[in-house]
C-alpha cells in the first residue's frame, strides 16, 4: 500500500499505520532484526538491546557424582557487548543433576558447569538466556 503522502517517506500519523507497505522493512529500518528457531534465536531491538536463548543438550554419557562438568556455549550471534546469562536445567533430563551455573561470561559465549548428584549415564540439558547490546 503506498504512503498517503507521496512526497515523503514519512509514515502519515492519521492513517494509524494502515499506510505501513512492510512491517519487517520497518522493524529492519529501525535497526531490529530477529531470527526465530526451535531450540535458540535471538532478538535486537530498535534500541541496540539483544536478547538470545537456547537448549543445549549434551550426549549421552557417563557423569560421577559430585564431579562438575562444563559445556562450552556459543550465543547464535556475538554481542558486542554482553551483560547477564541466566539457565536452568531442563525438565524430564539430567536425572542426577541437582543444578548449572555459568562462569568465563564473554560476547560470544558461557561455559554451563553442571553438577550431578549420584554417578550414572544420562544427558545434559538446559536453557541458557543472555542479554546484552
Amino acid at each position: 500500500m503506498p504512503l498517503t503522502n507521496p512526497v515523503t517517506t514519512a509514515l502519515q500519523k492519521a492513517n494509524n499505520l494502515s499506510d505501513l507497505a512492510s512491517i519487517a522493512s520497518a522493524w529492519a529500518n529501525l535497526g531490529a532484526d530477529q531470527s526465530l528457531g526451535a531450540n535458540s534465536g535471538w532478538i535486537k531491538l530498535p534500541n541496540g538491546l539483544i536478547l538470545q536463548w537456547q537448549t543445549y543438550t549434551a550426549a549421552s554419557q557417563s557423569f560421577t557424582g559430585g564431579t562438575p562438568y562444563n559445556f562450552n556455549i556459543t550465543f547464535p550471534v556475538a554481542f558486542n557487548t554482553v551483560y547477564h546469562c541466566v539457565g536452568s536445567l531442563s525438565n524430564g533430563a539430567n536425572n542426577s543433576a541437582v543444578g548449572v551455573h555459568f562462569q568465563a561470561l564473554s560476547t560470544t559465549g558461557v561455559t554451563a558447569r553442571v553438577n550431578f548428584s549420584i554417578t550414572n549415564t544420562t544427558i545434559a540439558a538446559f536453557r541458557v538466556f543472555a542479554i546484552g547490546i
